[in-house]
């Protein structure tokens, strides 16, 4: 699960560091580059359907790993939401930046981040506050901090 959180805020980090070598550093469609081009902007193109379906995986994901999880696993679901967030990011910077131009795609892949969030959130907010108590009075079972 965190493998599939990851591989969006790897592409853009791919992208940045790209747009940074080869493009001058223009990282934004309507951006003149800084410095000189060695190619023109975008090197990299992230197209939207590959967002959307890294999205749609992450959202799958999420809502199977929450359907499964109790209350010992608090900590794995609060570990979660960072790179689920960073993927939601990264779904944002793709949306602003239009290194597609005017690809719908990329608006839907934000949105099914966001969706992604969700159950998460849901399952952190049921399971943290008693995580959280078990923890301080020093009743969870060995091997769990």
């Amino acid at each position: 699960m965190v493998l599939i959180a990851l591989v969006q805020p790897v592409l853009l980090i791919l992208f940045l560091i790209a747009s940074l070598i080869w493009t001058g550093g223009q990282v934004l469609r309507d951006q003149s580059a800084p410095y000189d081009q060695i190619l023109l902007f975008p090197v990299v193109p992230v197209p939207g359907w590959l967002l959307l379906v890294l999205a749609g995986l992450l959202a799958i994901g999420s809502a199977v790993y929450c359907v499964g999880t109790e209350m010992l696993d608090a900590r794995s679901v609060v570990g979660l939401l960072g790179p689920v967030l960073a993927s939601c990011v990264t779904a944002l910077f793709f949306f602003a930046a239009q290194t597609v131009e005017d690809d719908p795609n990329l608006l839907v892949a934000l949105i099914v981040d966001v969706v992604a969030l969700i159950p998460l959130a849901i399952t952190a907010i049921r399971f943290v506050p008693e995580y959280e108590r078990r923890r301080q009075a020093d009743t969870l079972p060995e091997g769990y901090v």
